[in-house]
């Protein structure tokens, strides 16, 4: 590796023209790294610069930029994070995602702070990033795969299993407006950006790199701060219990003080919930390993088994988030059919929040007769009813039926219903309850 840019940056980002197929390199100027830092600050800039207003999130003329941070790639610890930015199809606003993992260091060892991307590609293509070479390739054979299928081809098609891999999946091909992208198997999910790489004809992201350090400016001060920092994290009580349960722990935490969503709201604690998809019960029952991002000691991602003989389904987390929005809010306690939803929102790429969140909906509305089985293509939409909200996940991953309504957001899909349906739908969460 050869040690280039300001301390902290690599210096240069990557403008990609999927209209034209057209790559241009461009220099990071101090000036920017001062004001805007990176990561969050370089997304908010390009994007304000470069974007007209009111333009469409799935117009051509938008753009994604994906950004690192100064820290990211260091040996600072979780500072693994990349962040996703661009016009969001669920809001119509400025969005910002972001995932952990291994992306963000790779990208920064391939040669680019940032990449920006803008137009459209006239079929179906990926990106290859590989130490300051960028190549756009087909990608027609890989369109409609899910997202851990999509992954492992383009593994083998760039030569390389040490390859860092962005991808979408059906749900994002077909503009779903809640899609994610995934890294690997972390997820930028909010905001359906997602979405915004389908519409573009963008497929994926692989990135690999070798031959680019990081340029620290006092590397003997960071060294010092790691070490009392890392001291910190071993000592702190909440990093210790982040190691064993993960997120997981919220779920037991919010329940506790009446601040869990329960079957679209109408409820915020359920008794005895936390012995069934508690942090515990996940624990001891389904947790198989732990596993760390890149520089990070705290080991608070896990993965979960249901199933046996052949019919196993492994998963990362399911987090907190997901415990919530697709099992409290559905009224499910079943742990295995929380991870079993989860696994089908990772491979279509949709976000387990806002997916399970906009079921919740659906499901009180067929509950008090606003929607009846002629709307929901005969669908039994109750409360608890997992098979049916399984079946909803890839209605709305390929905008089929019903499920079509749904893939347009909480907000549209209220819209499209009528009837008063906006009142159940979670919109904001500016309280403990979306209903106060």
């Amino acid at each position: 590796m050869r040690k280039e840019g300001i301390g902290g940056y690599i210096g240069r980002l990557a403008r990609i023209n999927l209209s034209k197929e057209e790559i241009k390199t461009e220099e990071l100027s101090r000036e920017l790294i001062m004001k805007f830092l990176g990561g969050n600050g370089f997304g908010a800039y390009i994007l304000y610069k470069e974007l007209s207003p009111r333009i469409d999130p799935f117009s051509p003329e938008n753009k994604i930029v994906i950004a690192t941070g100064p820290a990211t790639g260091t040996i600072v610890p979780a500072s693994n994070k990349i962040g996703v930015f661009s016009k969001s199809p669920l809001t119509g606003l400025f969005f910002d995602s972001y995932a952990s993992g291994h992306f963000g260091p790779e990208l920064k060892f391939a040669g680019y702070d940032a990449i920006i991307i803008e137009g459209k590609a006239r079929r179906p293509v990926y990106l290859w990033i590989q130490d300051g070479i960028i190549e756009v390739r087909d990608a027609t054979h890989i369109w409609g795969k899910d997202t851990i299928e999509a992954q492992r081809v383009v593994k083998k098609e760039v030569g390389d299993s040490e390859a860092k891999i962005a991808t979408i999946g059906p749900a994002g091909e077909n503009l779903v407006r809640f899609a994610n992208i995934a890294f690997g198997l972390r997820f930028a999910g909010r905001g359906g950006l997602g979405a915004v790489m389908g519409s573009k004809n963008l497929k994926a992201i692989a990135v690999r790199g070798e031959k680019h350090e990081i340029a620290i400016a006092q590397p003997e001060k960071l060294h010092k701060y790691v070490d009392e920092l890392l001291e910190e994290i071993k000592n702190s009580p909440l990093t210790k219990r982040f190691r064993i349960f993960g997120t997981w722990a919220a779920l037991d935490a919010n329940n506790a003080i009446g601040l869990l969503g329960v079957r679209n709201w109408q409820e915020e604690c359920w008794e005895g919930i936390e012995k069934k998809i508690g942090s515990t019960a996940f624990r001891e029952k389904y947790a198989i390993r732990d596993v760390s991002c890149y520089a990070c000691p705290i080991r608070c991602t896990k993965f979960c088994k249901v199933g046996e003989g052949g019919h196993e389904i492994i998963v990362r987390g399911p987090e907190y988030e997901t415990l919530y929005a697709l099992g409290t809010m559905w009224g499910v306690d079943n742990p295995e059919y929380v991870i079993k939803a989860a696994e089908l929102c990772d491979r279509y790429g949709l976000d387990t929040i806002s997916t399970g969140v906009v079921i919740a909906f659906a499901m009180e509305l067929f509950e008090r007769g606003i929607i009846t089985k002629k709307d929901t293509d005969d669908l039994e939409l109750r409360f608890g009813n997992y098979e049916a909200g399984i079946q909803l996940i890839k209605s709305i991953a390929y905008r089929r039926g019903f499920g079509a309504i749904l893939a347009e957001g909480s907000r549209r899909a209220a819209d499209m219903i009528g009837r008063g349906a906006d009142y159940y739908a979670c919109l904001l969460y500016t309280s403990p309850s979306p209903r106060d």
